[in-house]
């Protein structure tokens, strides 16, 4: 049997008040043999001392990121702490974070696996992980390696994100009680259970007939697509610079890339610009992929989380939902309405009662998909909704 407990709280500035509300609400005497807690907040949590303070109270893991807004069966969408705590008396759970990521360094991710995997033994059924919103460590490194040490086993997690996505600093990963822009954490999941992946996205069609080459890049930076800067060539594609020179508003401007290489292509996320005019994506980028620019609408993100949560409904068995939505899809619902995915999922699911999940706002999707052949693999997606049941 397992089962998840769900809690929240708003109070930011009153410690105890905070950490009372979120223990009242989660009722502990439920708790069964084993258990951890996936957490998403607002950093200020992390800042004003509640989400150590939270951990210090409880016995068990309690592993997370911080988030745009985030939301429980019970709330709306808001800058709130969220708490799941998934317990059973027949799944087992090992959590750690790893050290400092370094470029090119796997073996800080091994070390860390096999830590967690060392106290529990054999292969794990799923795998979370939460990564840094900007790294050192290139994200799409770390599952391609993560997913070697675990072959077959799915990968479902999340990047950190924050209200202040311009500066990045306040997007942190969360492990007990403490908060990190440099390391991952990683929770492996045992026993006979059966999760199942939803994602929805954009239309690829509406990409623009453009395309350009990567002709240079590091980890999650494109320096040139063509042989020009890559910040002239998306003004050329027709984005716009503020008077400082940063390009306005490019997380509202998906990239599709192709590697060429008979995989399907992919979609990426832009965050800034630097001064040399190079490009700052959400996630790993290589040398030689084929480039094109999209735009996602409402009407878009509305299809997209229905048709997921229909065929997330077609399924049987799940005890609870764990959803992650790109934080550029928040964006672009916020002029029309910032609830609109959480209104959706509570429309589909029938009410707060009838399924604990816990949702939050993504720097970048890490979710298991089906190639065209049936196999299996893990990737960081961007501008998707996505959702683990089991």
């Amino acid at each position: 049997m397992h089962k998840a407990l769900i809690a929240y709280t708003e109070e930011l500035d009153d410690v105890d008040a905070a950490v009372n509300e979120l223990l009242g609400r989660l009722d502990t005497s439920k708790l069964l043999s084993d258990s951890v807690g996936l957490v998403y907040c607002d950093p200020g949590f992390h800042f004003s001392g509640v989400y150590e303070a939270l951990c210090q109270k409880l016995d068990f893991p309690v592993l997370g990121a911080t988030t745009i807004t985030a939301a429980v069966a019970t709330s709306r969408v808001s800058q709130i702490l969220a708490l799941m705590v998934i317990t059973s008396d027949e799944l087992k759970f090992s959590a750690v974070a790893t050290e400092r990521l370094k470029s090119g360094d796997n073996s800080v991710v091994e070390r860390a696996y096999r830590e967690a995997k060392e106290r529990r033994g054999g292969e794990p059924t799923l795998i979370m992980t939460f990564f840094p919103l900007v790294s050192e460590y290139d994200p799409d490194t770390m599952i391609e390696y993560l997913s070697s040490l675990a072959p077959g086993v799915p990968i479902y997690g999340t990047l950190s994100s924050s209200p202040a996505l311009v500066s990045f600093n306040d997007a942190k990963v969360l492990f007990n009680g403490e908060a990190f822009d440099d390391r991952m954490s990683i929770l492996l999941i045992y026993g006979d259970v059966k999760p199942r992946f939803f994602r929805g996205s954009f239309s690829e069609e509406k990409h623009l007939k453009d395309k350009g080459v990567i002709t240079s890049s590091k980890n999650n930076r494109i320096l040139t697509i063509n042989d020009y800067p890559a910040k002239d060539y998306f003004l050329q594609m027709g984005l716009s610079e503020d008077e400082a020179g940063n390009l306005l508003f490019p997380e509202l401007f998906p990239l599709i890339m192709d590697l060429n290489d008979g995989s399907l292509p992919y979609v990426r996320a832009m965050l800034t610009n630097l001064e040399d005019g190079s490009v700052i994506l959400n996630s790993g980028v290589k040398r030689g992929a084929t480039i094109s620019v999209s735009n996602i609408d409402v009407s878009e993100l509305q299809a997209s989380v229905d048709k997921t949560l229909e065929s997330m409904k077609a399924e049987k068995d799940y005890t609870f939902a764990v959803f992650h939505s790109c934080a550029a899809r928040y964006f672009v619902a916020f002029s029309y309405d910032a609830e609109m995915e959480i209104k959706a999922i509570k429309k589909h699911l029938g009410g707060e009662n009838k399924l604990p999940y816990i949702f939050c706002y993504s720097g970048g999707e890490i979710c298991p998909f089906r190639n065209r052949d049936g196999s299996l693999t893990n990737r960081i997606h961007t501008y998707s909704f996505t959702c683990c049941v089991f």
